[in-house]
């Protein structure tokens, strides 16, 4: 009976972990299609560029070719054709505000599948070694679970740092973006931001 609670553990330690792997996946692919892998800057600063020669049409065709956060706050802004500083900012915010909470959507659910799998396999490695007679042989097989909780959630939180460093690194860009395109909408001398 002590035992049953072992492969009990070690069931619930791979689900969580498989919920984890899987929640990564699905945000990997969905930060990949949001980003513009090392064209983020070369695409802000030909919009500009357009914007501030005029070419407000011209912009939303590159807008529009492209699928990613940054083409959708371009494609946004630009067909208001608005020209009011206080109106630019709210649509801008308002831009930014719905096309980036998707890339964080179940973000959260990494690390808990990590934890909730660390806890699984210690309760289960100390329910077992508490039922166990002292300096039992199997005392040591008794930590199975946490030592698979272990190694399931390192890479987990590694996936979740690495996916949170490209979201930030997203939304740095889609708020450089914005402030760049209404400094160009306003005929504002361009800002340029985050070149280092």
């Amino acid at each position: 009976m002590a035992f049953s609670v072992a492969p009990v553990a070690t069931v619930f330690v791979l689900l969580v972990s498989a919920l984890g792997f899987g929640v990564a996946v699905d945000r990997t692919v969905v930060v990949a299609r949001s980003r513009l892998s090392g064209h983020g800057r070369p695409f802000i600063e030909r919009i500009v560029a357009l914007v501030q020669a005029g070419e407000i049409d011209e912009a939303l065709a590159a807008c529009s070719r492209i699928r990613a956060i940054l083409p959708d706050i371009g494609l946004i802004v630009l067909r208001t054709r608005l020209r009011e500083e206080r109106d630019l900012e709210a649509v801008m915010d308002a831009a930014i505000r719905s096309t980036t909470p998707r890339l964080s959507r179940r973000l959260r659910l990494i690390p808990g599948s990590a934890l909730a799998g660390v806890l699984a396999g210690a309760g289960g490695s100390v329910a077992v070694m508490s039922r166990a007679a002292p300096g039992a042989p199997h005392m040591w097989t008794a930590l199975a679970p946490l030592a698979l909780a272990l190694l399931l959630a390192a890479p987990l939180m590694l996936a979740h740092a690495l996916l949170a460093n490209q979201i930030d690194a997203i939304k740095a860009q889609a708020g450089e973006f914005s402030r760049r395109l209404t400094n160009a909408l306003l005929d504002r001398p361009d800002v340029r931001l985050g070149h280092r």
